[in-house]
């Protein structure tokens, strides 16, 4: 009986190499993000760095200066926003899409902070720069959703032509 809850407990290895191949993907996409954001830094003086830049100011002067928890309930009024957005679908699995890709992209936010404050260290970054990509990262899911259901629909239409 034990050899029977051992082997319950044993991974196939067909599930092991699943697990080793998204365990890796992960950490692939996550070395490809962080290039992407070395490469975001390395625009110092270029018009997308003064883009972060702007929206960074535009966020410390206005919302940083509000007193007490004031900021964060302006971001959590946004982040009801964009999840409220989703109840617009009427498809369940597309809501279930929509969610998924929401919290993706703000964990991408989160986790940009936290890289950019970390090479922030080694190479000058702005604050205003690194709380307007955040903050870019953070609005994009509705803007991210709409493009994919475009690109799916576009292969939908390519598939079902015969050329």
């Amino acid at each position: 009986m034990n050899k029977e809850k051992e082997s319950e407990k044993e991974l196939s290895p067909k599930e092991k190499l699943e697990a080793f191949a998204s365990f890796f993907a992960f950490w692939g996409i996550n070395m490809l993000i962080v290039t992407g954001l070395v490469y975001l830094l390395g625009l110092s003086g270029k018009p997308k760095n003064i883009i972060f830049s702007t929206i960074g100011n535009i966020l410390i002067n206005t919302i940083g200066k509000a007193p007490g928890p004031i900021p964060i309930a302006f971001i959590l009024f946004i982040a009801a926003g964009i999840l409220g957005i989703g109840t617009f679908l009427k498809e369940s699995v597309l809501q279930e899409f929509y969610l998924e890709l929401t919290f993706f992209m703000w964990i991408i936010s989160i986790g940009s902070i936290l890289i950019l404050a970390f090479i922030s260290l080694i190479i000058p970054i702005s604050t205003s720069t690194i709380i307007g990509i955040a903050f870019i990262l953070f609005i994009s899911p509705p803007i991210v959703f709409v493009i994919l259901m475009g690109v799916i629909y576009l292969m939908s239409k390519f598939d079902n032509d015969e050329l």
